[in-house]
């Protein structure tokens, strides 16, 4: 149990909490409360004592939403504390007639690229590793390990 997980001290859910950083201004609606496992007598980051046993989470844990863009494009926005196996996931795609590409915060020196107006037989995501000081993208991007 967190303070992230409290309505009181956090107060947005998953939403607000996560998908703040990549669409701006957060929009929640009430979720079902789950038992988190017991907090141990850790204080929370606001200096409350944490309680000793399960307590129900008073935020959602995830949300979808769709969403009209001002351009006409239609988005989906899905965000989940539960995602077995997701670490620190935060992944935007973006579907057109000539192609895709994909960015996850996950593998963060890479891009997924399909190129739509390729042959059929030819087409499929690559990978592209943009973290070379030649790439032309390396400027914008993470210093290469050393």
């Amino acid at each position: 149990m967190t303070w992230r997980l409290r309505k009181e001290t956090a107060g947005s859910g998953a939403l607000g909490d996560i998908a703040s950083h990549a669409i701006g201004r957060p929009s929640t609606s009430p979720g079902t409360p789950s038992p988190r496992p017991p907090a141990g007598s850790t204080p929370s980051p606001h200096g409350a004592p944490a309680p000793t046993g399960p307590e129900d989470v008073t935020v959602d844990d995830a949300a979808w939403a769709t969403l009209s863009l001002a351009s006409g494009a239609v988005a989906s926005v899905e965000v989940s504390r539960a995602a077995t196996g997701r670490k620190n996931s935060l992944r935007i795609e973006a579907y057109g007639s000539a192609g895709a590409i994909a960015f996850d915060l996950e593998r963060l020196g890479e891009l997924e690229f399909l190129d739509a107006t390729a042959p059929a037989e030819e087409q499929g995501f690559r990978r592209i590793v943009v973290t070379e000081p030649g790439h032309p993208y390396a400027g914008a991007w993470w210093p290469r390990a050393t």
